[in-house]
């Protein structure tokens, strides 16, 4: 099949998807696809989503067709056959064997249908103790030490207030589909993998979860308003901002801005911002900074921190967040018409591909699904259809130059040499300023070849155009403007190469009336609403310890390099992706960015959040903390009836999380150990688990028989295990081989792959243009 220069079809134009999937993690993953051009067809049981009825599943489900198939019945079962027939992938979430049971395994499908790509998309992963427990996204996070790891006052872990489990599998799911398409362009035959709401958590807690040597990431926990003292949520005279000094120099900027140009000079807080090791002394920090900011209002403040070019954010809720300017310049808010509702507003694309441009689709419509005339489109490339192609990982052969850094940007990167790419990290001389972070910085970069370049000087530019050439994919997190003021933007880089795929992470976007500032993860926390909903309503709001603007950003720069893969099989051009951290803050919170007339009001938060209602919290066993998540009457039942409390008179599922009945429930649980009542309540069905300890995380018996952990030797920090493989593919594999490297520890080795002669290698060195 010959490529059409002039076809600007969205990346998986062609592409079929039967999405047999509930609830948040599998129905994102689709739509996240339908919205870069994937047909999608929706399966639902005569009893319908359990999510139909809540606002978050008009934007989950856009974009699809439906059609309800009872599958206990001979008619839906050969239906779904039929519809699986004339697709390119199938996605499903059922419980662990009912697959089996009815004749849908992975297997079984793939014998009859080579070229199909199968998701499992389970809650807790196929193997381990939990992996039979039902669905529930407060138990993943429970299991996943998501739980533990949220800051808060007190012990006892905390409920996180949006489903990020379930978003974290659709940002990561939709990734590993389009992974799996460009690996079908290149072999010619498909595959299966599974993702669990446990390993997506993986995905997003990189950074954290990693031990070196008996040293861990989360040692310790920070409160509320964040661990750093000048790096958190503070209190202006009439209301909250977070206030973003999170290196030296902005440190030194905003001392000097709100009047404690002292503290600069006291022995006690020198290595601030992050390196103060005496507690009493960053306690001591964090209460001046807090009085100082009582003096002026919040917008004062927001003025005064902007004029000294430190990151600053006001605490917004969504309601305010959806007018803010730079929202409505990057388009995050659309119209979107539901039938029996009306008209609704819902958050717009979070990745842009310019060549190939996705949209928005319309709300969840019934079929019908005619077959498909021809073959896949997508198939572009893969050669004679009767011969497959081994691979061992989705994107071997792809060559990524990576300019990024921190956790937006690097973490994409990351995830891409995953997936097997060869990524070369191209950084200063003196280095990615995620190094001083320490154990983070492993986190974010492992898989990678490190490459020196000062890309300051004319000759280091030019050496990175002539790599270029050679590469597949450049990606960075530069503000806005930065690559092409230094004559390396994508126009540039296209010149050089027209199959180029340009990667760019910014905070707010590529243009608009922020476009200029720094950003970090918490100023998009405090934006969108996020700390406001974590918090109690109307009081103190919450930093969320998982980064999750940050992990979105870069698992969207992922998932868009990938479509653009495969949009260039048929394209033969390369093109532009762009997303940020401000589009980001809509991406994780999907579901909660959808208003219309009459739209029932989200979920209230609260100070260290224990969870929804009596019945749907967290509690204290003996030895541990466990979570409890009834949803249903005869859970309640269940649950009195095995640790012998009286239901309450009424619906017990509405009872408050604190009050009587709450601490009858937590008296009797307090009596015995977690594996005392892990028995107890699964022998009757009562959906529970032990909140796994940020201190036992490493060595939990489900977390390593899910193979989430990798282990290997660094030549600073000694043994060192971090979060590895969060995708189980069945043929090919993740590439988790290469550790984090050391500053341009590679930079002769990959240059000279990349076509540059010896000779040149060492006369850039002399001068000093590569280190």
């Amino acid at each position: 099949m010959t490529t059409d220069a002039t076809d600007h079809a969205p990346a998986f134009d062609g592409v079929r998807i039967v999405d047999a999937t509930e609830g948040v993690g599998g129905p994102y993953v689709a739509m996240l696809l339908a919205e870069q051009g994937a047909d999608v067809v929706k399966v639902e049981g005569p009893g319908g989503d359990p999510l139909r009825g809540t606002p978050a599943f008009h934007v989950l489900n856009r974009g699809k067709r439906g059609v309800v198939l009872d599958l206990d019945t001979a008619g839906g079962r050969d239906e779904l056959r039929r519809l699986i027939a004339d697709a390119d992938v199938f996605l499903y979430d059922w419980p662990l064997g009912r697959d089996a049971e009815i004749g849908f395994d992975a297997a079984t499908l793939r014998a009859l249908h080579p070229r199909l790509i199968v998701g499992y998309l389970p809650a807790y992963g196929s193997d381990g103790p939990y992996a039979d427990l039902p669905a529930d996204e407060a138990l993943v996070q429970a299991v996943s030490g998501a739980a533990d790891a949220q800051f808060r006052y007190g012990a006892q872990p905390a409920f996180i207030n949006i489903p990020i489990a379930g978003y974290a599998q659709g940002v990561v799911g939709a990734g590993a589909v389009a992974a799996s398409l460009y690996a079908r362009t290149q072999t010619g035959r498909g595959d299966a993998f599974e993702l669990s709401q446990v390993a997506a958590i993986f995905a997003t807690q990189t950074v954290a979860y990693v031990r070196a040597s008996g040293v861990q990431r989360l040692a310790g926990r920070a409160g509320p308003r964040g661990g750093i003292p000048t790096y958190r949520l503070v209190q202006a005279s009439d209301d909250w901002l977070f206030a973003g000094a999170l290196t030296p120099g902005f440190w030194a900027s905003m001392a000097v801005a709100i009047g404690l140009e002292d503290c600069l000079v006291d022995p006690r807080f020198a290595g601030a911002p992050m390196g103060i090791a005496d507690m009493d002394a960053r306690r001591e920090l964090a209460e001046r900074i807090d009085e100082a900011f009582t003096h002026r209002t919040r917008d004062e403040w927001l003025q005064i921190l902007e004029d000294a070019g430190v990151p600053r954010a006001p605490v917004l809720s969504r309601e305010e967040f959806v007018h803010d300017p730079q929202v409505l310049h990057n388009e995050m808010l659309v119209d979107v018409d539901v039938p029996g509702i009306g008209a609704t507003k819902q958050m717009g694309l979070p990745v842009t591909l310019r060549d190939t441009p996705g949209r928005v689709g319309m709300a969840l419509t019934p079929g019908p699904f005619p077959a498909r005339e021809g073959e896949p489109r997508t198939d572009v490339g893969a050669g004679d259809r009767g011969a497959f192609v081994d691979r061992k990982y989705p994107l071997e052969g792809v060559t990524i130059v990576d300019l990024s850094g921190f956790i937006a940007g690097a973490n994409g990167s990351m995830m891409l040499a995953d997936m097997g790419a060869n990524v070369i990290k191209v950084e200063s001389l003196d280095g990615d300023g995620w190094r001083t972070s320490g154990l983070a910085f492993l986190g974010s970069n492992r898989g990678k070849r490190s490459v020196c370049i000062d890309l300051k000087r004319a000759e280091g530019r030019a050496l990175l155009l002539d790599m270029v050439e050679r590469a597949d994919v450049v990606m960075d997190n530069y503000r806005a403007g930065v690559m092409d003021r230094l004559g390396i933007g994508y126009e540039a880089l296209r010149a050089r190469n027209p199959r180029i795929i340009h990667c760019s992470v910014t905070g707010y976007g590529p243009t608009g009336p922020y476009a200029h500032l720094p950003g970090f993860d918490p100023l998009f926390q405090a934006r969108s609403g996020l700390m406001r909903a974590q918090g109690e309503p109307g009081g103190e709001p919450v930093y969320l310890q998982i980064s999750l603007c940050d992990y979105a950003t870069a698992l969207t720069a992922a998932y868009g390099v990938m479509a653009a893969l495969v949009a260039r099989e048929r394209t033969g051009r390369g093109n532009r992706v762009e997303t940020s951290l401000m589009n980001s803050a809509f991406t994780v919170q999907a579901g909660e960015f959808v208003f219309y007339d009459g739209r029932p009001a989200d979920p209230p938060g609260g100070r260290d959040l224990a969870g929804r209602h009596a019945l749907y919290r967290v509690y204290g066993a003996s030895d541990g903390y466990l979570r409890i998540a009834c949803t249903m009457a005869a859970h309640a039942d269940a649950l009195c009836a095995a640790i012998g409390v009286s239901l309450p008179a009424g619906d017990a599922l509405t009872h408050p999380v604190e009050g009587e009945f709450a601490s009858a429930i937590a008296e009797r649980l307090a009596t015995h150990d977690l594996a005392h009542w892990q028995r107890e309540l699964r022998a009757r069905g009562v959906p529970a688990a032990p909140c796994t300890a940020v201190a036992a995380i490493f060595d939990d018996e489900h977390l390593n028989a899910n193979g989430l952990w990798w282990d290997f030797e660094h030549p600073t920090w000694g043994a060192v295990r971090q979060s590895g493989a969060v995708v189980r593919w069945r043929e090919m594999s993740q590439q988790i081989e290469r550790r984090a490297p050391l500053l341009g520890e590679h930079s002769a080795e990959c240059l000279r792959e990349l076509g540059v002669a010896d000779a040149r290698v060492a006369e850039l060195m002399a001068a000093g243009v590569v280190r």
